[in-house]
């Protein structure tokens, strides 16, 4: 494993640790009702956990964070939109598209700068082909 591909599991590692502290002790009503990511998104109040809830989302590549991190796009903090911008080029969901260049005139130039970046990698994505299924590599 390369010195950068260290620093990344090393920073993935941080975030889902930094989460999973946050939510070792009970937790709020709505907390409960939704995954704690999503809950550390949406709730936290401390930015900086925020943008690691986005982050980690990112990493999922789980298209059920779209909507939430789509959410996250409108949040005060511009490092939280920024990071909710990167998250939604990673989890290569073209359906965030719309949100994201909605963008474009956001205040902060780092949120106009990553929703381009991730607008960029959603349209590079080869297209999927509907009704096809892929074959099985098992023998018959």
């Amino acid at each position: 494993m390369g010195s950068r591909e260290m620093q990344a599991a090393l920073r993935r590692g941080v975030r889902m640790a930094v989460l999973t502290m946050l939510f070792v002790g009970p937790g709020s009503a709505a907390a409960q009702a939704q995954p704690p990511l999503v809950s550390a998104l949406l709730e936290a109040r401390d930015f900086r956990l925020r943008v690691q809830a986005a982050f980690a989302m990112g990493d999922s590549q789980d298209p059920a964070y779209r909507a939430p991190l789509e959410r996250a796009l409108r949040d005060d903090a511009p490092a939280v939109r920024a990071a909710a911008a990167t998250a939604l080029g990673r989890l290569g969901d073209r359906r965030a598209l719309p949100a994201l260049l909605a963008l474009q005139s956001d205040s902060s130039a780092a949120v106009r700068l990553q929703a381009e970046r991730s607008v960029a990698r959603l349209a590079a994505l080869p297209p999927r082909e509907k009704g096809i299924k892929k074959k099985s590599a098992k023998p018959h």
